[in-house]
């Protein structure tokens, strides 16, 4: 119904709609556009004003995330509530409402996985001292969490738009065994994240040993486990792998076993090995980074006219850079020392029958 007091030359009718609605509508797009500005704008000031430690930690992406579709939704909504009132005949009431709500649902949906966004480096800012918790739960969840929503949206869009969500949801029921089994690999894949995400076997950049493929963690999905290797190739695993092969976590070890054999011949006197051997040992003891009561430097074997001493480290050393380079200074060090000496080395004695 038209207001009485719009102008007689305004109730002219082009394109099916009167005059006044079309100005109307420019109007709600104009007044809608404002409004989702200053909430975009009001809600990044109090990002920079209340929390300072998010604004400084949180990506800048999601916190202008936040605050874009937090502007186009309430936008949105305004742009529906002004033309709602305009009164427009059917032919443009319907098409005008199914684009308005389904704007309002994208926007909803947008502005839910920027808050999701938010909440997970909200925990990641609290678990800064639980740096597994950083490197796997986090980013797992936050995975999971995202495609939550968006099925959370899309069941909520349907219902919107007038389908029986309760009947498709029941008629999922009855043909999910049939999808089961059509997916059973997806499936099993998902129960495998869920594997990783509850027992923790390993986060990112942990050094694994998954069946034949060994390297550095790089990304944990909720389908694959994607791991470089040594010869910097990138490895998919599939997740369900992980339900029932056996997961070596060579990062987790609390120390780093070496061991090395050290071959003299017989031209050297017996006290002359004996003498190195005791001073070897004692270069061994000043050592910090080996756990002393592990760690052995001892003559294990005579062979083919060949003294053999084991040398069997324990260093404890926080990743394989630090690892190689303290066992290098060491064999380093073991070698001018025997050098010093004047011990004559040999080659390892070739082993029985060959």
């Amino acid at each position: 119904m038209t207001p009485t007091w719009i102008p007689e030359n305004l109730r002219q009718v082009v394109l099916g709609i009167q005059i006044w609605q079309a100005l109307g509508l420019v109007l709600a797009i104009a007044v809608g556009w404002l409004v989702g500005w200053l909430t975009r704008r009001l809600l990044i000031r109090l990002f920079r004003a209340r929390m300072a430690e998010w604004h400084n930690r949180m990506p800048e992406s999601h916190r202008r995330g936040v605050g874009r579709w937090s502007g186009a939704l309430i936008g949105t909504y305004t742009i529906a509530a002004i033309w709602r009132g305009l009164s427009f005949p059917e032919a443009w009431d319907r098409p005008l409402m199914h684009v308005g709500l389904a704007a309002i649902l994208f926007t909803f949906l947008a502005l839910c996985l920027r808050l999701w966004d938010v909440a997970c480096d909200d925990l990641l800012i609290r678990s800064s001292d639980n740096a597994r918790a950083e490197r796997l739960l986090i980013p797992l969840t936050r995975k999971l969490g995202r495609v939550l929503i968006v099925m959370g949206g899309l069941l909520l869009a349907l219902a919107n738009f007038g389908v029986n969500v309760t009947g498709l949801l029941a008629g999922l029921g009855i043909g999910g065994l049939v999808v089961a089994l059509a997916a059973k690999d997806s499936v099993e894949n998902v129960f495998g994240s869920l594997t990783v995400m509850l027992d923790m076997p390993f986060a990112i950049g942990d050094w694994v040993k998954i069946g034949d493929v060994e390297g550095i963690v790089e990304e944990i999905n909720l389908r694959s486990t994607r791991i470089r290797t040594f010869a910097d190739s990138l490895v998919s695993l599939p997740n369900s792998n992980l339900i029932k092969a056996s997961v070596e976590n060579l990062g987790r070890r609390r120390y780093r076993r070496t061991v090395v054999e050290l071959v003299m011949t017989n031209s050297n006197p017996p006290e002359q090995v004996e003498s190195f051997l005791s001073k070897a040992r004692e270069s061994l003891k000043q050592r910090s980074t080996l756990v002393q009561e592990k760690s052995t430097l001892r003559l294990t074997g005579l062979q083919d006219g060949h003294y053999v001493a084991t040398i069997l480290l324990f260093l404890d050393v926080p990743d394989l850079a630090t690892e190689q380079a303290e066992r290098e200074a060491i064999l380093l060090e073991i070698l001018q020392m025997a050098h010093q000496q004047q011990l004559d080395l040999g080659r390892a004695p070739a082993p029985p029958g060959v």
